[in-house]
């Protein structure tokens, strides 16, 4: 079968590596044409896929950023209803700084400086979730009482999507979400932990990319 006609899960793993490369260079290209309105409050994409595909993009791929893109406003409009004005990602703006190394570079040292000036982890591990529809978790007892968790998440190669966490400690449900895309894929979140010592923890991760994305989380 031909690898664009079918889905991620049933690629090879070596064609499920060119498959998200595609993506995620097709995603730099694409970035220039998206369209921030904050005034409407929307994202709109100002090129055709014919001028797409001209430009290398698949007709495959061009469908998945344009859904990405509309499944982003209904996420907008969702919270605005609830009188949650999210801000808006700047796709292009994104895009321009990734494409400078040191940006890039700088990226990834203050990544790796919060995760050292945090200590070392009592407990850590990796989410990994397999397409858009996939939820991953962890648990653990927190015997050696840990006072929070940090999360480090990434999609793998879609344009824009939102990466979710639900963080049960103890029985205490909370929740939090950010922006992700290829073009600055690692995003942090931080939980507290209030409840007693030895109690279950448990760590639920999910974003809509198409090829998944992955959760590393780290108990202080």
């Amino acid at each position: 079968m031909d690898p664009k006609t079918r889905s991620y899960l049933e690629l090879s793993p070596k064609e499920k590596h060119e498959d998200i490369i595609a993506i995620r260079k097709a995603a730099f290209i694409i970035a220039e044409y998206v369209e921030m309105d904050t005034i409407d409050r929307k994202y709109t994409l100002t090129i055709s896929k014919e001028d797409a595909s001209k430009l290398g993009i698949s007709s495959k791929i061009y469908a998945q950023f344009c859904k990405e893109l509309k499944d982003a406003n209904k996420f907008i409009r969702e919270m605005d209803s609830k009188g949650e004005k999210i801000k808006l990602y700047d796709i292009k703006g994104k895009a321009k700084q990734y494409k400078n190394p040191q940006n890039h570079s700088n990226y990834l040292s203050k990544r790796n400086t919060t995760r050292a000036s945090s200590g070392t982890p009592k407990y850590m591990g990796t989410i990994v979730t397999l397409d858009g529809g996939d939820q991953g978790e962890a648990i653990f007892y927190n015997k050696l009482g840990a006072k929070s968790v940090l999360c480090i998440c990434r999609n793998n190669c879609a344009l824009l999507q939102v990466l979710i966490v639900r963080f049960d400690d103890g029985g205490y449900i909370k929740s939090d979400w950010r922006w992700s895309s290829s073009l600055c894929p690692y995003k942090e979140m931080r939980f507290s932990i209030n409840s007693l010592t030895g109690s279950r923890i448990k760590i639920q991760f999910h974003v809509g990319d198409p090829c998944g994305g992955s959760c590393g989380w780290y108990a202080y």
